[in-house]
């Protein structure tokens, strides 16, 4: 294992309550010998889902690899949890907008 991937495995094993990761993909692994496609790869194998999301309306939606639009993806373990936790919020004004 090189020392990227060794990290990732670590951290996740350690946190198995973990629920959700944010994580940028922008290329940055190739100097570790690795793809932004291998690391999604393994954070899936963890049972983690990349998902959207869409703050204003509170939805997640499924993707079906990590996101290339913004180079930062979400990955959750229980798409269910996570969207009762979301949906059940409090709100916060930003601006002039309730998120």
């Amino acid at each position: 294992l090189n020392y990227l991937k060794l990290m990732i495995v670590q951290f996740i094993k350690m946190q198995s309550k973990l629920k959700a990761i944010i994580i940028e993909l922008n290329g940055g692994s190739k100097k570790y010998d690795m793809t932004d496609n291998q690391i999604h790869n393994m954070i899936v194998s963890f049972g983690f889902h990349a998902i959207s999301y869409d703050p204003i309306s509170r939805k997640l939606d499924p993707l079906m690899n990590y996101n290339i639009q913004s180079h930062n993806t979400i990955y959750i373990r229980n798409i269910d949890d996570i969207a009762n936790l979301v949906s059940e919020s409090r709100k916060y004004k930003i601006g002039m907008t309730m998120i």
